[in-house]
């Protein structure tokens, strides 16, 4: 069997590129990068067990992009089939290799759409890459540092928490709402306190909290507008992102996503850390499909 050869022309889109190498099972791995877009060779060849050799080629200059794409392909390996993807880099990169390659028995030029579809462009033919990529992947590949929680951490204790957090709410809402939508100051206490209590009222309902976080247990009162007490004690590894800020509606909603046939992946939560690690960002839910691999996501 023939060594394969991939050759890939990188842009700032790094995820075409790692698709295309996934669908054809390379033994081989060249990149053809700018000085500007090194960095996302680089961070493609850190996901690659194959051997990688990079190419530099200037961005813009036709002349000297024509010449270093005749050189690669004057000295193509009649051993070798190689895969070409002129889908990322410059268009004088693209225009060179489809010029240079096109045409050898042994080069099969391709580009890859947005919706995961591979276009042979010898054979002017497409199919959709049956390639299942994981969300970290996803996020190593576009340099995105994300913090989330990934559904399937979620107990059987968090799914009988989130009855009974709706069974407080339906008590209540005004009053299920001073505990479970807090202002900045007071979140601020219960992310930093490891235990703490807090009470508020209004002049038709109050409620009253009290958390430990070693324990992942929140004690709840609620009194609503006819002086009916509703208590309960809520436990469960994921209490605290369920009850506060309407956590409990995005883990029932990734509850229904997660029956869908094509969700491959849900996280929740995710946050995106920004200057001095603070957060830019908020993606209640990301669902990672199977179909044509998209991503869905929940603000």
């Amino acid at each position: 069997m023939k060594k394969k050869v991939y050759i890939a022309l990188i842009g700032g889109q790094t995820y075409p590129v790692y698709l295309g190498y996934a669908d054809c099972c390379a033994d081989e791995v060249i990149l053809i990068h700018s000085e500007a877009t090194k960095e996302e060779a680089e961070r493609i060849s850190a996901e690659l067990s194959e051997k990688v050799k990079f190419l530099q080629f200037d961005p813009v200059d036709v002349e000297k992009i024509f010449k270093e794409a005749k050189l690669i392909a004057n000295n193509l390996n009649d051993d070798c089939s190689y895969i070409v993807n002129i889908t990322g880099g410059t268009k004088p990169w693209s225009v060179a290799l489809y010029s240079c390659f096109n045409g050898f028995s042994n080069v099969k030029l391709i580009y890859v759409d947005q919706n995961n579809h591979i276009y042979d462009l010898s054979t002017m033919k497409s199919y959709l890459a049956n390639i299942e990529l994981d969300m970290d992947l996803l996020f190593r590949l576009n340099n995105t540092k994300a913090n989330a929680i990934a559904f399937c951490e979620y107990t059987q204790e968090d799914v009988v928490c989130l009855g009974r957090i709706k069974a407080l709410r339906y008590h209540s809402f005004d009053a299920f709402n001073l505990l479970s939508v807090l202002d900045k100051s007071s979140m601020n206490k219960v992310d930093s306190q490891n235990t703490g209590t807090m009470s508020f009222s209004t002049n038709k309902v109050s409620a009253q909290i009290d958390w430990n976080k070693e324990l992942n247990v929140l004690k709840v009162k609620l009194v609503d507008n006819k002086g009916k007490v509703m208590e309960d004690r809520l436990k469960s590894p994921h209490v605290f992102n369920m009850f506060f800020s309407t956590g409990w509606f995005e883990f029932e909603v990734a509850k229904i996503l997660s029956e869908w046939k094509y969700a491959k992946e849900i996280r929740l939560n995710a946050t995106f850390p920004y200057i001095n690690n603070s957060i830019k960002n908020e993606i209640d839910i990301i669902v990672n499909i199977s179909y044509e691999k998209s991503v869905i996501y929940w603000k």
